[in-house]
């Protein structure tokens, strides 16, 4: 049985060069450079349109003060019947709240 292609292997910018934190400073200086850099990283964000990705959001992710999950964790599969937006955000703040 064949494995499925990891991301890592489909796209040719995933295992991009390390940089320097100060190299990264003067090449990452807006909300969208961030998200790019996040997303080239591996992690598995919301939208960049979204309310919540701020570059201090992204930031807490990059720090690990927040959890999301990684392209190489990340096993979706379809959603037939998707769950109405106030019921999935009732779950989460519930189990925020636990």
């Amino acid at each position: 049985m064949q494995s499925k292609p990891l991301v890592q292997d489909l796209d040719p910018h995933f295992n991009a060069p390390t940089i320097s934190h100060v190299m990264a400073k003067t090449k990452i200086s807006n909300k969208k450079d961030t998200y790019n850099s996040m997303i080239a990283n591996g992690y598995l964000l919301a939208a960049l349109t979204s309310t919540c990705m701020t570059i201090a959001y992204m930031d807490g992710v990059r720090k690990k003060k927040f959890w999301v999950p990684n392209f190489k964790t990340a096993k979706m599969g379809p959603c037939p019947y998707p769950p109405k937006k106030e019921l999935w955000y009732i779950e989460v703040v519930n189990e925020c709240n636990k």
